[in-house]
């Protein structure tokens, strides 16, 4: 379906002094979207009830046996817009937005918050939204991640990331993805040529653990250093430690880190396991920045 814009909507209430706050349901889903627009000192206490959830979220739910606090910080759930406004207001800004011929409805109220409580929070999703009454289904499916469940749904693959010095990577990125509960894989631990390569930095800044390869490349000018002579053996001595340690099931191979510096046994051992991660088609030469090359090139 097309994307909701709700700029007549909005400009109708803050023209008439009505809207304190608007919150677009995006990226963090119901639950972690509503606090952008909230103190710190309130909290947000929504009913499951007040609103229908989309029959395809509840089919995902019951499907990937997700639970509602996830589903709620993954998807908008059926709420496009969470607007703030004052109790006294409440009926006149609904009938502003009938007119609008839009459908609101009251989802919740704004409490005061104490110390550790969510700003964000849904009473009564697990009994109302884990229903089929369109697939005749009577029963809400389990929602409580358990051992009774199928430990294949559960369970993630961990990975181990390779990279040299590069200033940029796509671990950031990476990262973000491993938040959604069902992205597949998490990562565990790195290893890198330089303990100054961007790598390094965002592993220590995300809490996992991260190697470095001795002697380390020292950063310079160029984003892709080469790594030192004898380096191979060093990868390959670490490599097999930090397998072993943190028991990876993949190996990410960063777009700065040479294939050629892991041995032909392992790459064949890996075979299946092993990935690359390139971040453009560009050509590289030596003597430039990768990065200005992309920049050169028109792309962004």
């Amino acid at each position: 379906a097309p994307t909701r814009i709700y700029v007549r909507a909005l400009q109708a209430l803050t023209k008439a002094g009505l809207l304190k706050g608007a919150a677009p349901i995006t990226r963090g889903g119901l639950s972690r979207s509503i606090p952008r627009v909230l103190p710190k000192q309130l909290k947000a206490q929504l009913k499951a009830e007040n609103w229908e959830l989309p029959a395809v979220f509840r089919w995902i739910a019951a499907r990937c046996k997700i639970p509602c606090d996830e589903l709620a910080a993954t998807f908008n759930c059926g709420i496009g817009m969470a607007l703030v406004v004052a109790q006294e207001h409440k009926e006149q800004v609904m009938t502003m937005l009938k007119k609008m011929d839009e459908e609101p409805c009251v989802i919740g109220e704004l409490f005061a918050r104490k110390d550790g409580q969510p700003q964000a929070h849904i009473d009564g999703a697990e009994s109302c939204w884990l229903m089929l009454p369109e697939l005749g289904v009577s029963l809400p499916f389990p929602q409580v991640l358990s051992s009774l469940q199928d430990p294949h749904m559960v369970s993630r693959s961990k990975v181990l990331a390779l990279g040299g010095s590069a200033l940029a990577t796509p671990l950031k990125a990476l990262l973000e993805a491993t938040e959604i509960w069902a992205f597949p894989a998490e990562v565990s631990a790195v290893i890198s040529l330089s303990s100054q390569s961007q790598l390094v930095k965002t592993a220590k800044t995300a809490g996992i653990a991260s190697f470095v390869v001795e002697p380390e490349v020292k950063v310079g000018g160029n984003s892709f250093a080469p790594p030192p002579r004898g380096a191979d053996s060093q990868i390959e001595e670490l490599l097999e430690k930090v397998l072993e340690q943190h028991r990876a099931d993949l190996i990410v191979v960063m777009d700065d880190f040479s294939l050629d510096l892991l041995p032909l046994s392992m790459r064949k051992k890996w075979a299946g396991k092993l990935i690359t991660v390139r971040a453009s088609l560009v050509p590289y030469k030596a003597d430039q920045d990768p990065l200005q090359l992309v920049l050169d090139a028109g792309m962004c």
